[in-house]
């Protein structure tokens, strides 16, 4: 899916289908009263009526989620610091990691299984002290 032209681009490749041998500053001259042309935009009118050889240009939300990298590798770049945050967190709670990140049902049935641990936990602590006072209790009830 590509944007629409901005009006700087419009007219660049009309100046350039007009006179493909014009240089830049020629073409940045014809199309000052639409704006400042910059190298890229005359490269890539050049290259949108093949008056040079180009590359293909990728579309990079295709390219994402490369499977080069595999699965549960954290990705290259500027937010690379913050999904090895979440890499790593995962990792330390016990989190599998998937293509797409941690998977929410994974995680939120981790979650309930570690509130049920602590509340087990929790349980067998008053039940050990429960059994501590009935102790004690009998022992003075025995005194008496």
């Amino acid at each position: 899916m590509s944007k629409p032209r901005s009006e700087i681009m419009t007219a660049a490749v009309a100046v350039l289908q007009k006179n493909p041998q014009a240089d830049f500053q020629t073409v940045k001259a014809k199309v000052a009263k639409h704006g400042d042309l910059f190298p890229i935009v005359y490269g890539r009118a050049k290259a949108l009526l093949g008056l040079v050889k180009s590359k293909p240009r990728k579309d990079r939300v295709a390219t994402t989620g490369s499977p080069k990298r595999g699965p549960g590798r954290p990705p290259k770049g500027p937010l690379a610091a913050v999904a090895n945050a979440h890499a790593r967190k995962a990792r330390a709670n016990g989190i599998q990691p998937t293509i797409t990140g941690i998977d929410p049902a994974q995680g939120l049935a981790h979650s309930v299984n570690a509130v049920i641990g602590q509340r087990n936990a929790l349980h067998e602590g008053l039940l050990s002290v429960r059994k501590q006072i009935d102790e004690l209790l009998q022992t003075e009830a025995d005194k008496l």
